[in-house]
């Protein structure tokens, strides 16, 4: 979904089927002229959603301290910029420290090395550097990748990769006959989105349209359009040595590099700054909203592209012959076995159809 009215930065495209969009991607094809080396991709099964990285989607400060102060003092930092930065370290180092206990590779890193028997290190949180530090984007990388919610989001230098993923969701969701239909999903989102207090959709989803599958491309050169400047898009490609399935899905992460938000009190000693809420914006508004300010010239870098779900068994079928299945991507038994079963899904709404 789009966050931002102006479309200086983005070129927005809808395909009305899924013939027309390949074509697009195709030799010859408008996309297929524009999409270089530096273009990164994402897949939706839905443009209703974000491009929100999990750990922003939700107050994660509930998970991890649901009792650890009053009631006051614990609403006020699951709101701000610094609790959310202090919850999303206590997951990423518990990953660190539970993965070196059982044997499983993580990349050294020296300072919570030296913390090792402590849960959390804070003087690593009040140390005023940038989050995620530098040092720190590998493993973040790893633990985004193996489901602990980070500020990461996931993306593929292969648009084939992305097509896949936003297809696969959609045809297991119409094979299902089990799945919630549209009105029951909403109600079970609204629910949840009340209990966690946070605002994961906007009016734009609440209204009675259609969604359709989605397809986002970013421009990566975007970071060096102003070498005055340094904008805060950050981009972890992660090594894939001993990663099978991140090597196979030629995955790579971005993240909105922020400032830790602190200050000193009175004695001079660095405190955190609970003044600063925490900013839940997607990454495509952030992106427009910083080449505007600086005034940025070059466009667009940003590219929305929409097709109908129905169109989701023919795109599906061609992310296949390109080598980019469940078994190519998630390579193993559990990726064959996934690979299978979504053919099924396949081969059964196309039966259907054909009813």
């Amino acid at each position: 979904m789009l966050t931002t009215e102006n479309r200086k930065y983005i070129e927005d495209v809808h395909f009305e089927n899924a013939n027309d969009f390949l074509k697009s991607i195709s030799y010859d094809g408008h996309f297929y002229q524009l999409f270089g080396k530096e273009i990164i991709f994402r897949g939706h099964s839905s443009d209703h959603y974000l491009l929100l990285p999990t750990a922003l989607r939700r107050y994660m400060y509930d998970d991890v301290y649901p009792y650890s102060c009053d009631k006051d003092q614990h609403a006020l930092f699951a709101i701000s910029e610094y609790g959310q930065i202090e919850s999303e370290a206590h997951q990423l180092f518990k990953f660190y420290k539970l993965c070196d206990n059982v044997h499983l590779y993580v990349p050294e890193e020296l300072r919570l090395r030296e913390s090792f028997i402590f849960p959390i290190d804070y003087k690593i949180l009040l140390e005023p550097e940038n989050w995620i530090a530098k040092e720190y984007q590998e493993l973040a990388a790893l633990a985004q990748h193996h489901g602990v919610p980070t500020r990461l989001l996931d993306w593929t230098y292969d648009l084939n990769v992305a097509i896949y993923f936003a297809s696969s969701s959609i045809v297991r969701k119409m094979a299902t006959p089990e799945r919630l239909t549209r009105v029951e999903w909403e109600k079970d989102v609204q629910s949840q989105l009340k209990k966690a207090r946070d605002y994961f959709l906007t009016k734009e989803m609440k209204e009675d349209k259609e969604p359709d599958l989605e397809i986002w491309a970013i421009d990566t050169s975007v970071i060096a359009a102003d070498r005055k400047l340094e904008i805060p898009l950050k981009i972890v490609r992660p090594r894939y040595y001993g990663n099978k399935n991140l090597a196979a899905q030629k995955g790579v992460f971005t993240y909105w590099q922020i400032k830790k938000p602190l200050k000193n009190n009175k004695d001079g000693k660095i405190i955190p700054d609970l003044s600063v809420l925490r900013n839940t914006d997607s990454l495509d508004k952030q992106i427009v909203e910083y080449l505007e300010q600086n005034q940025v010239k070059g466009a667009p870098y940003i590219y929305h592209i929409t097709i109908p779900q129905k169109s989701a068994i023919e795109l599906y079928e061609y992310a296949k012959k390109n080598h980019c299945d469940a078994s190519y991507l998630f390579p193993g038994y559990s990726g064959v076995a996934r690979c299978i079963e979504e053919d099924g899904f396949v081969d059964r709404l196309k039966a259907k159809k054909r009813e």
